[in-house]
């Protein structure tokens, strides 16, 4: 089995479980998820660890996780409005592929 710089096995990493009690501790002195959640991004934790540190401690769902962390992060002041963003380029996208498709099935009849 390879081994991590830190001499662990790499399976080993993701059997350990995540020690959250600096984080609970914060919540049962009445700190709410956003203050939390800032604090823990200033720890230097990886974004997957910020999501399931909400999870595990504020016992949400992975969407009202992501809501923290957005509106927390001030990208918007939902989650729903921060999505909604990403649907004039997503469109674009589509209706740049479908040209693409119906441009190479065009070429495709007059070649046959």
């Amino acid at each position: 089995m390879a081994l991590t710089n830190s001499g662990k096995s790499a399976l080993n990493l993701f059997d350990v479980q995540d020690d959250f009690s600096k984080y609970e501790k914060m919540r049962d002195r009445g700190l709410d998820a956003s203050k939390i959640y800032l604090e823990t991004r200033i720890d230097g934790k990886d974004p997957i660890m910020l999501i399931r540190m909400l999870r595990r401690v504020f016992t949400l769902s992975l969407v009202e996780a992501k809501e923290v962390k957005v509106k927390a992060e001030g990208l918007a002041n939902s989650l729903e409005e921060y999505q909604e963003r990403f649907i004039p380029a997503l469109e674009s996208a589509f209706n740049e592929i479908n040209e693409i498709e119906e441009s190479e099935n065009a070429s495709s009849r007059l070649q046959k």
